[in-house]
Formats: structure tokens, C-alpha cells, sequence
């Protein structure tokens, strides 16, 4: 199998993006052509165009607009560049298959009356196969694996950077075993958090972690409430809060570190915490991502940038999951916002999934409904497996 030629040629495949770098990849051609339709998305475009320039930055390539009008009127119009493209280049190669049916004809009929060989490529699963002419450049290869940076850059987006703290491998047992309790005890939690919350807003000391301020402390709908023992002795025990002092007009503590701030004070981090540990534990997948911020055109430092975070974004081979984890009930608009991140950022392949601490009792199936035809995969309390500890 011949793994160098001079020219490619490729006809752009908007709904399967990863069939356009796959010869690229492959042949490493000193020259690749792509085939347009002037009516395909420009974002998805500039994705390819940023991909190949990072790594493929040997090859020149180079976008011919087609406007696809028409049988007769297509075919004339690739006749009259192949004439020049064959004057230019000793060896062309062409991948035929995916992109516009119309353009696939017009090539291959041109590439029959020059006698160009031809191929087409199943990047997926490794193998390039001989349509005509083509059987030096056919055979089976190990494909290259894209990660999550590549594959988000391939659909015009590109990953920034963390929203939250990640937790260290270090710490994974004693933060999964915190999890678990916390979502055995979701209600309490809410109210401890709320209860943390309003104590950094009313804290005496001029310290990021240390805490000093009045036990009863006025929450939502002026309700007073006082310091839970349970819950701070608890937190203490798990190792993120030091210090603890509860008297009857005082309390005060200190947060073990920005990280166990920062996790007690954000109320949804936990689920989030337990699904990513949980994940590079098993070992099943080739990248774990949790918190990730997507800017949508890849360019970063824009004003009005526009960016979405995902709480967790995961790579099995080629195929990127998207995770929204939700620690109460979900509804349709969670469903279509998961839906369309992946879509957005993963392509043909990426799947969707969405996470509750909730259960979908059977008022609410219709939810489920809902999210199979949509082909978002729904998790919810009954089938989280709360046993790491």
C-alpha cells in the first residue's frame, strides 16, 4: 500500500467532517485539493483548513469553490479544472464517496476518461478501498487517533481551559467517598452548601480560606438557620475543613485548600467529581475531561466571545461523549442543550449524555421519551451505581 503521493484530490463531506482529513493523513500528499460546494458551512470549513494547517503543515492545501448546479453544467466545470490539475501534477490520486452526490459523479467520470485512479477511505475503520485504477494506494491502515482537542478543532471550536479545579489523582478515594455521601444526603447537602455560601458573604476575617462569622446565619426567605455539626465534623473528617469551632454565638473554620472551598461552595461540582473519577478509574477511555470551556469559532480572546462549558467531555477511540451532570430534575431544554453541543463539537459520531441525581418516575417518562428519540442517552438516580467507597 502506497503511503506518498504528489496530488490528492478530496471532495468536502460536511456531515461526516473526520472522512476529510483521512487521506490527508494518510498519503501525506505534497498537494491536496478540496472540492467545495459553495453552499456548505464556512465554520465547518475553516475547521478543516486550522485542522490540516497544524498537522499536516508539509502538504499545500487548497479549497476549489464548485458551484453544483447541475449534472451537465458540474461535470464541464471539473472537466475543464481536472484539464489543469493534470497538466500540474505527474501523480493524482482521488478519494471518491461522501459530500455532494452530484460532484462525486462529475470526478469519477472525469477520473474515468484520464484513467486517475480512485479510492475511497473508511477512516473509522481503517481502510481504503480501490474503486478504479487505484490498487497500490488500497489496504488496510491503523488510523490515527484524534483527541479531544483535535476532534472540537475539526468542527471550528477549540478547548480553553477548566472552569473549575480538577481533582488530583491523589485524592481520588477520599473525594469519591465524600461524593457518595453527599449524594445520599442531596437535600441536606443543598442546605449546608446554602448555609457556607452565607458565610463567606458575612465573614469577619480577611483570609481566602479561613472563616469566622455568626452562627445563625439568615438564609433564603429570611429563614435563620444554625451551623449542622454533623455536616462540618463530616466535612473535617473527609479532610476539607480544618479547624472547626461551633459555639453558641460563633462559628469558625477553614477550608483545607481552594480546591475544597470551591467544591462545598459550588453546589453541582459533586456529581460532576464522582462521574469524572469514576470514569478515569475504570480505565475504559482514552481521555477524561471535566469542566471544559468550548469557544465556538476557535478563536480565542475575541470580544463577545461566545463559550459553553461542558461538565465533562470524554473520548473512547474516535468517539467524543458530552456529559451534562444535573443534580435535580432535567427537562427538555437540558436535553436539546447537551444535544446540541455534541452535535456542534463532536460531529456525526460524538454521543450525548445527560446525568441526574434525580429519578424518572413514571409521570415524567415522557422525558425519556423525548431524549431516546433524540438520541441523548439519559442517566438517572436508579442507574447511578453510588458504590465507590
Amino acid at each position: 500500500m502506497k503511503k506518498k503521493v504528489e496530488c490528492l484530490i478530496e471532495i468536502f463531506d460536511q456531515e461526516h467532517l473526520n472522512e476529510n482529513i483521512g487521506g490527508c493523513l494518510l498519503y501525506h500528499p505534497d498537494t491536496f485539493y478540496i472540492l467545495c460546494p459553495t453552499t456548505v458551512d464556512r465554520r465547518k470549513r475553516k475547521g478543516l483548513l486550522d485542522f490540516l494547517s497544524q498537522y499536516s503543515p508539509e502538504t499545500k492545501v487548497i479549497v476549489i469553490p464548485v458551484e453544483v448546479s447541475g449534472t451537465d453544467a458540474v461535470r464541464e466545470e471539473i472537466r475543464v479544472w481536472m484539464n489543469e490539475v493534470f497538466k500540474n501534477h505527474s501523480e493524482i490520486l482521488v478519494e471518491i464517496g461522501g459530500g455532494d452526490p452530484l460532484l462525486n459523479i462529475a470526478v469519477f467520470y472525469n477520473c474515468i476518461v484520464r484513467g486517475i485512479p480512485t479510492i475511497s477511505i473508511d477512516y473509522q475503520r481503517g481502510i481504503a478501498s480501490n474503486w478504479e485504477d487505484g490498487e497500490e494506494y488500497a489496504g488496510d491502515f491503523e488510523p490515527m487517533d484524534l483527541t479531544l482537542e483535535m476532534i472540537v478543532q475539526l468542527n471550528g471550536g477549540c478547548i480553553e481551559k477548566n472552569m473549575h479545579r480538577i481533582p488530583k489523582e491523589i485524592d481520588y478515594q477520599i473525594i469519591l467517598e465524600c461524593a457518595v455521601f453527599i449524594l445520599k444526603n442531596q437535600k441536606e447537602y443543598m442546605r449546608y452548601s446554602q448555609y457556607l455560601q452565607n458565610c463567606m458573604r458575612k465573614n469577619e476575617l480577611h483570609d481566602a480560606l479561613a472563616v469566622k462569622t455568626s452562627n445563625a446565619q439568615v438564609v433564603q426567605n429570611n429563614i435563620t438557620v444554625y451551623a449542622d455539626k454533623k455536616w462540618f465534623f463530616k466535612m473535617e473528617e473527609f479532610g476539607l475543613l480544618k479547624d472547626v469551632c461551633i459555639g453558641e454565638e460563633e462559628i469558625s473554620f477553614t477550608y483545607t485548600s481552594p480546591f475544597a472551598k470551591e467544591s462545598l461552595l459550588v453546589t453541582g461540582s459533586w456529581l460532576e467529581m464522582y462521574v469524572y473519577i469514576a470514569a478515569c478509574l475504570s480505565q475504559e477511555y482514552d481521555e477524561v475531561m471535566e469542566s471544559v470551556i468550548l469557544d465556538w469559532n476557535g478563536v480565542l480572546g475575541e470580544d463577545f466571545d461566545v463559550k459553553n462549558e461542558i461538565d465533562l467531555l470524554i473520548r473512547k477511540k474516535n468517539t467524543p461523549i458530552f456529559i451534562s451532570c444535573k443534580m435535580r430534575k432535567i427537562n427538555a431544554v437540558d436535553l436539546n442543550e447537551i444535544k446540541q453541543y455534541a452535535q456542534r463539537f463532536g460531529g456525526d459520531g460524538a454521543k450525548a449524555v445527560i446525568i441526574t441525581t434525580n429519578e424518572i418516575n413514571q409521570k415524567e417518562m415522557t422525558i425519556k421519551n423525548r431524549a431516546e428519540e433524540m438520541g441523548v442517552i439519559v442517566v438517572d438516580k436508579n442507574d447511578l451505581d453510588l458504590s465507590h467507597s
